[in-house]
Parts: C-alpha cells; structure tokens; sequence
C-alpha cells in the first residue's frame, strides 16, 4: 500500500517532478514487513530540441516491523540514489539515454548494507 503527493513542473525546456510518499509493505515472511517514506525527484532539461540532460534521486527510509529472525535485531535502513542521464531523440518514437547510477543501502544489520554503480545504455521506443 503505497500513498502520498506529487508535484510536476513543466515549461518549453525544463520538466520536474517531486514525488513525497508513505508506504507499507505486507510480505510473507515477517522479516520483510514495513514501513517506509521518502521522496523522489526526477528533473530534465532540454539542452537543444532533441537532447536532454537530467537527474533522478531517491531517499527513503524503511522501518521493518518484526525482528529479523536470522539476526535478532530490528532492521532500519536508509536508501540513497541518484542518477544523472543524457537523453537524445530522434525520428518520431525513438529516444537513446545514457545513465550513470549511484545506489546506497544504510542498514542497523551489515548483512544488507551496500554500494552499488551502474552504468546503463537505453533505446527506447515508444508507441
């Protein structure tokens, strides 16, 4: 279940998007219930008509419910990521973007705190 609020911003070159938002996760297994809330934010920027330079993040905290059953203590995380991107269009439907994506897990348990990179090559088509 998932509620909140959203904001969009749009002009000729610029569009943004802010996004506030709770949410509760019911899983099997008691180690994975919980409650979380962050805000995303996506912003791109049209450097000549059709290239666009942008940036996506997200910041979210998690609040598991149960004590984890492996290692006997509650689990609370943080989640930071950010990932700046380089969109080209071209013809009518098809665009080429280029991301870079930084991600963070802050964990109380070690065992699922980590770093992560990516690097990614898109083409997407849209109909």
């Amino acid at each position: 279940m998932k509620g909140g609020y959203q904001y969009e911003y749009l002009s000729d070159k610029l569009y943004s998007n802010l996004e506030l938002f709770v949410r509760y996760t019911d899983a099997k297994g008691k180690n994975w219930d919980s409650a979380s809330a962050g805000v995303l934010f996506l912003s791109s920027y049209a450097v000549i008509k059709n290239l666009s330079i942008g940036l996506r993040g997200t910041l979210e905290g998690y609040n598991y419910t149960q004590e984890n059953q492996v290692f006997l203590k509650k689990r609370r995380d943080a989640f930071i990521g950010f990932s700046p991107f380089v969109s080209f269009s071209f013809y009518k439907n098809f665009s080429l973007m280029l991301g870079y994506t930084h991600m963070r897990n802050l964990s109380t348990i070690n065992y699922y705190a980590y770093k992560k990179n990516l690097y990614s090559f898109q083409l997407l088509m849209r109909f």
